[in-house]
């Protein structure tokens, strides 16, 4: 998990780029202070799941979760040209099979650990 939080935050860091070199002529849907705020967001929360994953190793995938449906609803809403359009049911589904995969992982990590306690009780 801690190479995928390293390559979002390395995706942040190249939005942020990106943003910063936007041409003037070019009329973003959200306002670039706005977006910029955004990302600077996105890039605290990877840098500081990457910084202490020992400790935020379950919540790390809650994060992964959150901006996997954070993109999606972002380009299903303000999408404008019609290649983003035709690909939002793709886009979609991949979305729901990666945050369900990683539901199911927490949901079964959790069920074990109870499993494992209620072991852990009856053997003492």
């Amino acid at each position: 998990m801690r190479p995928v939080l390293v390559g979002l935050l390395l995706l942040q860091l190249g939005g942020v780029v990106q943003l910063v070199n936007t041409p003037s002529q070019i009329n973003p849907v959200f306002p670039i202070p706005l977006q910029l705020t955004i990302t600077f967001g996105w890039i605290a929360l990877f840098m500081l799941a990457v910084l202490r994953y020992g400790e935020y190793k379950s919540r790390a995938q809650w994060l992964v979760c959150g901006f996997i449906l954070y993109s999606t609803l972002r380009l299903l809403f303000f999408a404008q040209a019609d290649y983003d359009r035709v690909r939002a049911p793709f886009l979609i589904l991949v979305s729901a099979i990666i945050v369900g995969l990683m539901f199911f992982t927490v949901l079964y990590k959790m069920r074990k650990v109870h499993q494992n306690k209620e072991i852990f009780e009856n053997d003492g």
